[in-house]
């Protein structure tokens, strides 16, 4: 069978870093999907949606208004920001117009309006589908509080204690698939396990080390399951002169440890490969 861009892995060690490559592959028209634990409340959508929330309940506080208008999710640019000034008429009904759709139909209804307006333009941006499936998911979780919480002003107060305390390992709230598996997927280390791909990429392999504990930080490591910390020299005043051969013994057993949990995170990505394996390697 012909190989599928599904069957198709990128690993990483970080979420900035599959941000990085699914940038790269949309430069050259690759579509790829991003597989990553992270909160939708803790996504930049979160943060502009209730930006646009705090404008609607406040229509007649301009800067309020502005601060929506320049999210990308509405979009406007300094020069459109500038006119509203001279000319508040086609914001002004823009902003109307969502604030009506959220009182009288609710949440999910008004952005699904700011939708109809916006999703062409954020479309044509590299990340755009993720961002609409952001936006959706945080309508969704609104509209099933709708009923608890009484008043728009609730459901905006909700939205910013959920930022406030967004939890990536709550899988509630866990960024949704923006797209079926037809695409490259680009996936995190620590979420591959368990997973196979007929071809993987590793392009990061060569830039794995591990991590020594400076004079002034901590030097964390585990003994008889304990996870011990030791604090090093004496803060930012701290030289390598003021590091005592406990310290060093501290250092070597942090640098131990970071270094096999980097060699087991290299073991989980070779072995998710069905067919081949591509990595990175350093010739220094």
């Amino acid at each position: 069978n012909p190989l599928q861009p599904r069957n198709i892995a990128v690993l990483v060690n970080t979420n900035d870093a599959a941000m990085q490559v699914q940038d790269a592959l949309a430069v050259r028209n690759v579509s790829s999907v991003c597989l990553r634990r992270e909160s939708d409340f803790a996504s930049v959508q979160a943060g502009e949606l209730r930006q646009i929330l705090d404008a609607l309940l406040t229509p007649r506080d301009g800067r309020a208004a502005r601060g929506a208008l320049a999210t990308r999710l509405l979009g406007r640019t300094l020069a459109d920001l500038a006119a509203m000034q001279d000319d508040d008429l086609d914001w002004r009904t823009e902003l109307d117009d969502l604030r009506s759709r959220w009182f009288e139909r609710g949440v999910l209804a008004m952005l699904e309006r700011l939708g109809e307006r916006h999703a062409q333009r954020l479309l044509q941006q590299s990340d755009g589908e993720r961002c609409l499936s952001n936006l959706l998911q945080l309508g969704d979780a609104l509209q099933a509080e709708a009923r608890r919480l009484a008043t728009p002003h609730a459901q905006r107060d909700w939205l910013t204690q959920r930022i406030a305390q967004a939890d990536a390992t709550n899988e509630d709230e866990q960024l949704r698939l923006q797209s079926d598996a037809e695409r490259v997927q680009i996936l995190t280390l620590h979420a591959s396990k368990g997973l196979e791909y007929d071809l993987v990429f590793l392009p990061f392999a060569a830039l794995m080390s591990a991590r020594k504990p400076k004079p002034g930080q901590f030097a964390r490591f585990h003994q008889d399951d304990r996870l011990l910390q030791r604090y090093l020299g004496s803060g930012a005043a701290a030289s390598p002169n003021s590091v005592t051969q406990a310290d060093d013994a501290a250092i070597d057993a942090a640098l131990r440890e970071d270094l096999a949990e980097g060699v087991r995170k290299l073991y989980v990505g070779v072995t998710r490969a069905r067919q081949e394996m591509y990595l990175s390697v350093s010739l220094n």
